[in-house]
């Protein structure tokens, strides 16, 4: 494993910037980055962690608890996250001046966005003790809930009107021609609108160990990559030409799948390799993996202590170690072998971060995954594709898409229904501390050779 460190600038300076921002945290957990620099022996990468150790404390965010005496808030401020879309509402972080708010509009508006700015006024308030740890890491001074807002300026970002006629279109497709419950689970798989489920189908989807299935991420990223690039190899359009379009529909389609840590990582995993091409460079896994999630850290600090990016990077990170596979969608779509395999691989790399931040883990959760990997991949196909063809005129085949996608859903609900009633199978945990999380997600991929799995 020091061989393939010391071969990959990038990974180095990723991970010494997550032992600079771990420090920040902790004096104590400098051992991080003594035990990482023991390990190596070019002074190249070792001058290359220290530098990123550096850059990692400097940027390091203050987790701390964020008080207000406000009692109120009213003025002019910036959607910060793309919007959320809620049953009978909307929400989002909007930031007046230096301070960060959890905002909830009592009016289901799909027409604002990330970067809109909008004047508001409404009451503030202070989260409940279970939510307290979601505001310190988030920075948000508590919760504003109105109806009292007017649109100032709209959005500036390239690509934000069409994301959000893309999701607008998609729900209001799939609303009227699915069934209740159905129709939000499909949403959720597609755009990651996890908002829209019921709080039965948000119990039953933790408890069966499925929750996953409802955030898009990677393996959605690759079926718009594999759909857009067949139809612009039809075309006579130069290969550089093709790349940084494909890039830019990618960004729509993050934007419109709500903009989170996960399905960013995707998408820039997915493009990364591509520009590899134009400047006549090799695409390897691993260097993929350190680029983009160096790019995100140093955008977002915050994301290094955020569940979700978290999982999305360690459960990515083995499946490409340790399961041979160069793509997600591969991952899902395997023959069983390989989706055991997979499922196997996912859950113990994932089975440290479910302990830290949840305490709960189901342990027979591979066996509701397996019966539902090819059911929910081909609802995700055949509904992207059906609803991109609808787009174009071509609605003529919904309706046998439109049986086959509702019997499949019906499935999974029946699936993951029947696994959520296994309580006997919820292993929990007690408080377990960070450090124990970290040691054991090291001494795993510490084992890792690169004669396992090739890099791709």
């Amino acid at each position: 494993m020091r061989k393939e460190l010391e071969y990959r600038p990038a990974l180095l300076a990723l991970l010494g910037l997550l032992c600079g921002l771990a420090t920040a945290s902790s004096p104590f957990r400098v051992a991080y980055l003594l035990v990482l620099l023991a390990c190596l022996k070019s002074q190249v990468g070792r001058v290359v962690v220290l530098v990123a150790a550096i850059v990692g404390f400097w940027i390091a965010p203050n987790i701390s608890t964020v008080s207000s005496l406000e009692r109120g808030v009213s003025g002019v401020g910036e959607i910060v996250s793309m919007p959320k879309i809620l049953e009978a509402g909307t929400r989002f972080t909007w930031r007046k001046e230096d301070r960060l708010y959890d905002v909830v509009l009592l009016s289901r508006n799909r027409e604002l966005g990330l970067g809109d700015k909008l004047r508001l006024a409404g009451e503030l308030r202070q989260p409940s003790s279970d939510y307290q740890t979601y505001y310190d890491l988030n920075r948000l001074s508590g919760r504003v809930t109105t109806d009292q807002y007017a649109l100032v300026e709209p959005s500036r970002i390239v690509g934000m009107k069409p994301a959000l006629n893309l999701r607008t279109g998609f729900l209001e497709w799939s609303s009227s021609r699915f069934s209740d419950g159905n129709a939000q689970l499909l949403q959720a798989m597609c755009l990651g609108t996890d908002t829209l489920l019921t709080p039965t189908q948000w119990k039953q989807l933790r408890d069966s160990g499925t929750i996953h299935i409802v955030s898009a991420s990677g393996f959605q990223v690759s079926i718009v990559a594999a759909a857009l690039t067949v139809l612009l190899s039809l075309l006579p359009v130069a290969r550089p030409f093709m790349i940084f379009v494909l890039a830019g529909a990618l960004g729509i389609y993050s934007l419109a799948a709500g903009f989170n840590a996960p399905i960013i990582r995707a998408s820039a995993m997915a493009i990364v390799p591509l520009f590899a091409y134009l400047v006549r460079r090799e695409s390897d896994f691993l260097s993929t993996v350190a680029c983009t999630a160096l790019g995100l850290l140093l955008w977002r600090p915050l994301w290094a202590y955020d569940p979700g990016f978290q999982l999305s990077f360690i459960t990515v990170s083995a499946l490409g170690l340790y399961g041979n596979t160069a793509s997600e969608s591969e991952a899902y779509l395997g023959n069983l072998p390989s989706q055991v395999r997979t499922g196997v691989i996912a859950s113990i790399a994932s089975l440290p971060l479910l302990a830290l931040h949840f305490g709960t883990s189901p342990v027979l959760s591979l066996v509701p995954n397996l019966l539902i990997a090819l059911p929910s991949s081909a609802c995700v196909v055949l509904a992207l594709a059906q609803f991109g063809l609808s787009q174009l005129g071509f609605g003529f085949l919904e309706p046998v898409t439109g049986w086959l996608i509702e019997g499949l859903l019906s499935y999974c609900q029946v699936v993951i229904q029947m696994a959520s009633g296994w309580s006997w199978t919820m292993l929990r945990f007690p408080n377990v501390p960070p450090d124990v999380a970290a040691c054991f997600l090291i001494a795993l991929f510490g084992t890792w050779r690169f004669n396992r799995a090739p890099a791709v």
